[in-house]
């Protein structure tokens, strides 16, 4: 705690996590957040991202999606891919905030880029469905493409399906079965 005390962004980091896990102590998300904060003060994407994730959730405190969304962004201005992605999936899905389509992919496609395994499978699924935006099956399988090579098991099915049903591209059975043994 001294350290922490000291401005020491890691052992503020650690000792937010030390009391949000209850990590050989009783858990204590207040003094979780209080060391999370200091850390996000001096820009650490982790802890911003865990406070957000502690808002989003409402982890032994009341849930406020508004600070969740800040936190969220302050970690995606830090480059955090996982704040990135769970922005864009909180605006896509609208559930606890106003639906907004643009800034949903924006943030799909900044979390992508930063090769989230993630973001890229729901890139996939997006431009693949025909929901929200029109099927561009050239960019369905590309993020398919990239998610599958991270062993994500949801990729590689639905690229095995892409290569089988021929809806928007011809039948490249030999493709199918590619993707399916690897899944």
């Amino acid at each position: 705690e001294k350290a922490a005390n000291q401005n020491n962004i890691k052992a503020q980091f650690i000792l937010g996590n030390i009391f949000s896990d209850g990590i050989f102590i009783k858990k204590d998300i207040k003094k979780a957040i209080y060391y999370y904060e200091l850390a996000s003060k001096n820009n650490h994407s982790s802890a911003q991202f865990n406070l957000a994730s502690i808002y989003e959730n409402g982890i032994l405190i009341e849930r406020d999606i508004n600070k969740a969304i800040q936190y969220y962004i302050l970690a995606a201005k830090n480059k955090n891919s996982k704040a990135m992605y769970n922005l864009g999936a909180l605006y896509l899905q609208g559930e606890n905030v106003p639906y907004d389509f643009d800034k949903g992919l924006y943030y799909l496609e900044l979390s992508a880029n930063q090769n989230n395994s993630r973001a890229q499978a729901f890139l996939g699924q997006l431009y693949s469905s025909n929901i929200d935006v029109k099927v561009d099956i050239n960019k369905a399988i590309y993020y398919y493409d990239v998610a599958a090579k991270q062993n994500v098991i949801e990729a590689q099915i639905n690229l095995g399906n892409i290569y089988m049903n021929g809806e928007y591209i011809s039948v490249d059975i030999n493709k199918a079965i590619y993707y399916y043994k690897i899944a």
